[in-house]
């Protein structure tokens, strides 16, 4: 064995199995590298997106509640009123690749209301359009409370018991809700089923007096404890 490896063709036997050696070792450490490593780079690249996306949701929201602020609180309604379809169509837009963002609901539910409020004259847009904000007044509120999501369909009494569990941190999804509400009624006054949800309207706004009295109202808003005057 010996006279072998150390004759010339021996040693070249030799150097070829080292090198294939060395090859397949080096071939199990790249394997290990790359089975370590391609999972650590798809947690890191998850983690990215995933840290990007809450970043863009809430840039979303925090634009969008600024936006409703402006809307609800501009000295000029002409330029509202000018600008509020393109508006409505980028809120929409949003609710499209966010359609359970609470914050979102609300206030595209809130601008959807003060714009109809305030601009809208024409009677079948008027209910188009508060048809779309008491929509997402109710998805917001159901999004915070899962057993306000029934609050349209369950009968007076037990629509009173679950008023009644809900707390200040509810206000502004509540607040929401009755102005919304108050808005579609007041569209679709000539119907008469629609007159008679009054009484939930101006019990949300009791509700919302009892828990913040001081709860701020805004341009295109009724005041609470209100209901609609036809």
């Amino acid at each position: 064995m010996y006279i072998v490896l150390t004759s010339e063709r021996g040693k070249q036997f030799g150097r070829c199995v080292f090198m294939c050696f060395y090859q397949i070792i080096s071939s199990i450490r790249q394997w290990r590298i790359i089975l370590f490593a391609v999972p650590s780079y798809i947690i890191l690249c998850t983690m990215l997106l995933c840290g990007c996306s809450s970043f863009i949701s809430s840039a979303t929201v925090d634009m969008t509640e600024s936006l409703s602020h402006a809307i609800l609180n501009n000295n000029d309604p002409a330029t509202v009123e000018a600008g509020g379809p393109a508006y409505l169509l980028m809120i929409d837009s949003m609710l499209y690749r966010d359609p359970d963002n609470e914050s979102l609901l609300r206030s595209a539910a809130d601008i959807y209301t003060a714009y109809t409020d305030v601009f809208v004259e024409d009677k079948v847009r008027a209910k188009k359009l508060t048809h779309k904000a008491l929509d997402y007044a109710l998805r917001a509120i159901c999004v915070r409370r899962s057993d306000a999501c029934t609050l349209r369909q369950i009968k007076f009494q037990e629509f009173e018991t679950v008023i009644s569990k809900l707390n200040v941190k509810d206000v502004p999804d509540l607040f929401t809700l009755g102005s919304a509400w108050s808005a579609w009624i007041q569209a679709h006054r000539e119907d008469w089923n629609a007159v008679a949800e009054i009484s939930r309207v101006q019990a949300i706004m009791e509700r919302v007096v009892e828990l913040d009295e001081c709860y701020p109202t805004g341009f295109g808003r009724q005041a609470p404890g209100g209901a609609p005057t036809f």
